[in-house]
Formats: C-alpha cells, sequence, structure tokens
C-alpha cells in the first residue's frame, strides 16, 4: 500500500464534526481528530459556553480575547440578544457553540456558515454533524428516507441537495444559520436579521470599506495560525480571498486541479499567482472508487450529490493544513437577481418563485419547508430574503453539508462567512450593487492591480469554447431552464 493510500484510509476513518448526547444534567459532546475545545467566560469569570470546532484566535470582535486556552469577554451581556450580536456573531472559524447558564439556558449556536454542519435528532436527543454520527450501523439505513433521496438527490444527479432544514432521515433535521437550536425543547429559532438592527440601503463604498478590513483580517489571523492554502480559480470569490492576503502573500499556498478540456481554472489562475508573486502547483485529479463514493454518500447523510464525491480524495494533495474557501460570496454579486437586479425589490416574492431561483424543484415537503421558512422573513426586501435564500436553502444543505467527508481530507475556513461581510453585501441596494459593483471594489480597496485582470475569461478564443463547454454540460442547462422558465 503506497503512502497516499495510507494516508487516505487514516483521514477516511475519520468523518469531521462533532456529536453530542443531551440529557436532563448533561450535553455530553466528542469531536473528531483535530478540533478543539474551548470554555467562554464572561468578565465576572461566569462560563457562558462550551466552544468545540476549529477557532481563529486571532480575529474576535471588541471586548473578545483568547487568553490561556479559553475566551474571555470583558463584559458581561445582560440579554440573549447582546450575546449573539456581541459574541456569536464576532467568533469566527468551524464552531458549534453550546451555552449553559441562567442567561441563556442551553442553546447551540454555530459560525455564520454552520461549518460544523449540525444536524438534529429530537426523538434521541442528539446533535451532530452528520447522520452517519447519530445513525449507526443497521440504524443509518432503517432511518433512510430512501424514496425522498431518490427523488430529490438520485434524480436529479450532480448539483443535488435536500434543502432547509430536511434530511435524508426520518427525525433527523438540519440547524440553519442565523437560527440557534434550544436544547431542551429541540425547536430551532430564528435570531437574525433582527427588524431593529438591520438596515436596508447601506451605501456601496461603505459595505466595500467594511467588508475588505475583515476579510483582511480573518485571512492574515489564519495564516497567522495556519499553514494556509487556498483552492484558487479564475472566477471573482477566489480574487477576493487573494486581494485579502495581499500583505500575507508570500506565506500562502495557493492550487488548482487539472480538470478536462480548456480548464478556464487552471490556466488563469497559474497566471495570475505567477504575475503576483504567489506560489501556485497545478494538482493532479484523484478519482473515488465505488467503495469511496460509498463512503462519501454516508458521510454526508445522503442528503446531497455533488461532483466532490467523485474526486474527493484530491484534497490530499492540497498542501498545507488549513484550506481558503470562497463559498457564500455570492450574496455580494446578486446571485438569485442578477437577471433583474434593477427590479427584483419592486414585488413580492413567493415561495414558488424564490423555489425557481435557488432552483429547487418542486416536491410538496420542500414547498412547505420554503413557505415555513419565508413567513418571519417575510418584511425584508425581495433581495435581502433572495441573499438569505443562497445562505441558508442552498448554502447549509449544498456546501456545509458536505462538510464531514471533505473536511475530513482537508478542513478550510470560510472569510466570507462573517456577519458583518454578509450584513454588509445583503444591505446594499441591488441598483447599487449591481452584479460586480460591490465585489470589484472590495478587491480593489484590498489589491488594485489584483482586479484589473478580467474575471472567468482568457480575453480571446478560448472564452468561446469554455462557453460551448457549459452549453453541453446537463447540469447547467437543466439549472438553466429551471431558473428561467420555472
Amino acid at each position: 500500500m503506497d503512502l497516499f493510500q495510507r494516508s487516505l484510509e487514516q483521514h477516511m476513518a475519520h468523518p469531521y464534526g462533532m456529536k453530542a448526547a443531551v440529557t436532563a444534567d448533561a450535553v455530553q459532546v466528542t469531536v473528531s481528530p483535530g478540533l478543539g475545545q474551548w470554555i467562554l467566560r464572561d468578565q465576572a469569570g461566569a462560563i457562558l459556553a462550551d466552544i468545540h470546532g476549529e477557532l481563529i484566535e486571532g480575529f474576535m470582535g471588541e471586548g473578545l480575547h483568547y487568553r490561556d486556552g479559553e475566551i474571555v469577554a470583558d463584559f458581561s451581556p445582560a440579554s440573549p440578544e447582546e450575546f449573539e450580536r456581541r459574541i456569536v456573531d464576532h467568533l469566527h472559524g468551524n464552531l458549534a457553540i453550546f451555552t449553559r447558564g441562567s442567561l441563556l439556558g442551553r442553546r447551540l449556536y454555530a459560525d455564520y456558515g454552520t461549518s460544523l454542519s449540525p444536524v438534529f435528532a429530537p426523538g434521541l436527543a442528539m446533535v451532530a454533524s452528520s447522520a452517519c454520527f447519530i445513525f449507526e450501523g443497521a440504524d443509518y439505513d432503517r432511518h433512510l428516507l430512501g424514496e425522498r433521496v431518490g427523488r430529490i438527490v438520485s434524480a436529479e444527479g450532480q448539483g443535488a441537495w435536500i434543502s432547509g432544514s430536511l434530511t435524508a432521515h426520518e427525525g433527523l433535521f438540519r440547524l440553519l444559520p442565523n437560527h440557534y437550536l434550544d436544547l431542551d425543547t429541540f425547536q430551532q429559532h430564528r435570531f437574525w436579521p433582527r427588524q431593529h438592527d438591520f438596515s436596508f440601503g447601506m451605501k456601496l463604498e461603505d459595505a466595500a470599506a467594511s467588508c475588505a478590513q475583515d476579510m483582511r483580517a480573518y485571512v492574515e489571523a489564519c495564516v497567522a495560525q495556519f499553514d494556509v492554502s487556498m483552492g484558487m480559480t479564475a472566477g471573482f470569490d477566489t480574487r477576493i480571498i487573494m486581494a485579502a492576503a495581499r500583505q500575507v502573500k508570500d506565506r500562502v499556498q495557493a492550487y488548482t486541479f487539472k480538470m478536462p478540456g480548456i480548464d478556464s481554472d487552471s490556466i488563469i489562475a497559474e497566471e495570475i499567482c505567477a504575475r503576483f508573486g504567489i506560489r501556485h502547483q497545478k494538482l493532479d485529479t484523484v478519482h473515488s472508487t465505488d467503495a469511496q463514493k460509498l463512503w462519501w454518500d454516508r458521510c454526508v447523510g445522503h442528503s446531497v450529490r455533488e461532483v466532490n464525491r467523485d474526486i474527493f480524495p484530491s484534497l490530499l494533495l492540497a498542501p498545507g493544513n488549513m484550506g481558503l474557501s470562497g463559498t457564500h460570496g455570492e450574496a455580494g454579486r446578486s446571485r438569485f437577481y442578477r437577471d433583474d437586479f434593477t427590479t427584483i425589490n419592486r414585488h413580492t416574492l413567493t415561495p414558488v418563485e424564490i423555489m425557481d431561483r435557488v432552483p429547487l424543484r418542486r416536491h410538496p415537503e420542500i414547498l412547505a419547508e420554503v413557505e415555513a421558512w419565508l413567513k418571519p422573513i417575510a418584511w425584508l426586501p425581495s433581495s435581502v430574503i433572495l441573499d438569505l435564500a443562497l445562505i441558508e436553502l442552498k448554502g447549509v444543505g449544498w456546501s456545509s453539508a458536505q462538510g464531514p467527508a471533505q473536511k475530513a481530507m482537508k478542513s478550510v475556513m470560510k472569510p466570507f462567512c462573517q456577519r458583518r461581510v454578509q450584513n454588509a453585501m445583503m444591505a446594499v441596494d441591488p441598483l447599487e450593487k449591481g452584479t460586480t459593483a460591490l465585489f470589484q471594489r472590495i478587491g480593489e480597496i484590498n489589491w488594485p492591480e489584483a482586479m484589473t485582470i478580467p474575471i472567468n475569461r482568457f480575453g480571446d478564443y478560448r472564452d468561446y469554447l469554455v462557453k460551448l463547454q457549459k452549453y453541453t454540460n446537463p447540469h447547467k442547462i437543466r439549472n438553466f431552464i429551471r431558473k428561467k422558465l420555472g
């Protein structure tokens, strides 16, 4: 057995995440190898929470400090809202925050990106990162909703996921971003956005400056703590992260996986990195065996199907011990309303329209999920509702749900997954934000020269060949038709 295969088997032995058993007297948490634990104290020394996962130690909000393996606040929150606003919103990393004490009782909060992908089983009083942590052996298959998986995931093929709080298992639900889980009732509750502290109409320049500063601080803190690499493409999201790394570019490694055809990502990414003095590697793609694909399915709870299933072993070739991911950046580019960003806030969205834009097939349980999801945020402008749909209806079920498998190979941090960054991107009127204006400005503030190279373009005949490849991709054609025609 060669070294790569041995390493792959070792990583597959420990899916990434946590598991918590809740009793009347205690919350017992176990985590996979490499994840840590911290106590959070207020200024009086009282313990407010136990935090598990991967913490960015050098990037916390005002009044929060990392000392001697603990997180210390130099204040005492007077209300749950203050705890959420001053603490939850300003701790970064891949985190599960279990509160205790009289102020909040027993709750579970996650980092903004729900990076530990919490799912919960009320009937068993358990929380974990995947169904495979809760249902072991034959219980996994016994609770598997095979008909739902076949209809929503398998039938769709690549790019399919079970949306919102639904999962592929009976009695198992997913914790959504911007929600907390009450560990005594096992009900989840939305805590953001709040009507009294979300203000729509933020100026583009103010939003860009705020995002640029926070993303730069996030990336620099990661580089100070980890051996960081970033998967580089020709697109906007990784360009913004690269720009945020300008001051630490000598300590960051970039990589791109070789793909068949006219691969704009690997070619342009290599050219960009060479021009700006960033180390870059082109890596071979390692394809999964059938047995490894079945392992991936089980790790993600059979709730998502993506190309990563076929190539996840490739991540072991990536340099460093921590990656930077561009996921969740699309909220700053009007992703679900880019064709009508100038008029989106003139009409009221229906649940069916939201489904068509995400896009989601109109399965009855998904429609009911979207209807319930929409009610408490119906007061928001339609653009903000669709930005939240990107994070909560797609991001958690499609991206975060892959974490137990993908992060078992290589863990990642998400610079876009910050409350202030997302708040700023959502608060700009689409008439100003457009589909590129805000992103372009964020990048220019951090590294002007890096934004002079066109996004996703060669600038020659190869651009037409890339479009031809895209137009013959069945997955992209299906989603195009669904979005345009409902």
